[in-house]
């Protein structure tokens, strides 16, 4: 869900303060979502503009059995489990701030947490009128799409107006298949980025040449911190804030590789070598026609390691024509 990147910066809060409770924190986060695919100003999504999530953060797997969130308009939802984080979520997007507010309205949300140790729980936490923070928007976008992997990359954005040390600012960046590139610090820990910040470098070799990513700009604004309501003296903060966040492509371009195919020393065999990108993936098929509909069958998936590489492809006798294609991998 959109409020993922946002939720990170708010569970770091947890870290040094709580003692050995069940729940190491908990939240309620709004959030607007945007999307930036030029030099241009981001714009809103048309879908999912706006998303609400209340967060319960277990200590371990299983020191929370259930949980439940009233909200203002005394409706209760039950908490789900948030694979994302191991955590328990109500998660729900609109596509405007009125139709979310309509079901999130301003006012008090009280949790009911059922936890092993702790026994039930019944922290609360209020959540006023909207309070969202300037959009992030990238002020070097084109040069983000032409990255020299090779060196250090530093990433710019428009500053947060009337932001302070208070407030927060993360960036991740996530590689085609989901997992994470990159990210600074998430709020609380060393190294963060607060609301004054205008850019951070991403060191060199960080990116794998040839490949894009799904980067995310954060800025929260956190309008509360409240170490008692779970219990006096736990320690356990629960939080809520208000944040915008600004979705953009990134690239390191890498070279463009020429694939040469040649005889090979066993009878009947190919040499197929191209020049690469040291750690860059390529995808290396075959096919026997090129009528449609083409079927091509992967050869290698192969990891440069060097500046050249070379595969070899032995047909069999029966085999008459091939073709070979060199392609990003899926």
């Amino acid at each position: 869900m959109k409020t993922v990147p946002l939720l990170s910066l708010l569970f770091a809060l947890a870290c040094g303060t709580a003692r050995a409770a069940d729940v190491s924190v908990y939240a309620l986060t709004k959030t607007q979502n945007f999307q930036q695919t030029s030099a241009a100003a981001p714009v809103a999504l048309a879908t999912g503009a706006f998303s609400f999530a209340a967060v319960i953060s277990p200590a371990t797997a299983t020191s929370v059995t259930s949980a439940t969130l009233r909200l203002p308009s005394a409706v209760v939802k039950p908490f789900g489990p948030d694979p994302s984080f191991g955590s328990l979520a109500v998660v729900e997007a609109f596509d405007t701030q009125a139709a979310m507010d309509a079901v999130y309205g301003s006012g008090s949300y009280q949790f009911t947490i059922n936890a092993v140790t702790d026994g039930t729980r019944t922290p609360s936490l209020s959540l006023g009128a909207a309070a969202y923070p300037t959009t992030p928007r990238i002020t070097n976008f084109n040069a983000a799409q032409d990255i020299d992997w090779t060196q250090n990359f530093t990433l710019q954005w428009g500053a947060y107006v009337g932001g302070t040390s208070g407030d927060s600012i993360q960036l991740i960046i996530l590689r085609k298949n989901g997992t994470t590139l990159f990210s600074t610090p998430p709020f609380g820990s060393t190294g963060t980025l607060d609301g004054t910040a205008t850019s951070t470098v991403i060191p060199a070799n960080t990116f794998v040449p040839g490949e894009s990513y799904t980067a995310t700009l954060v800025f929260g604004n956190i309008i509360t911190i409240d170490l008692f309501s779970y219990g006096f003296f736990s320690g356990v903060p629960g939080a809520t804030a208000f944040a915008k966040r600004t979705d953009f492509p990134m690239k390191a371009p890498g070279t463009t590789p020429e694939l040469l195919i040649s005889k090979g020393l066993v009878v009947g065999s190919y040499n197929l070598t191209w020049n690469a990108d040291i750690g860059r993936r390529y995808d290396l098929v075959r096919t026997a026609a090129l009528s449609a509909p083409v079927t091509w069958t992967r050869i290698a998936l192969v990891t440069g390691t060097a500046s050249t590489m070379t595969r070899i492809d032995t047909p069999t006798a029966a085999t008459k024509i091939r073709f070979y294609r060199l392609q990003e991998p899926p």
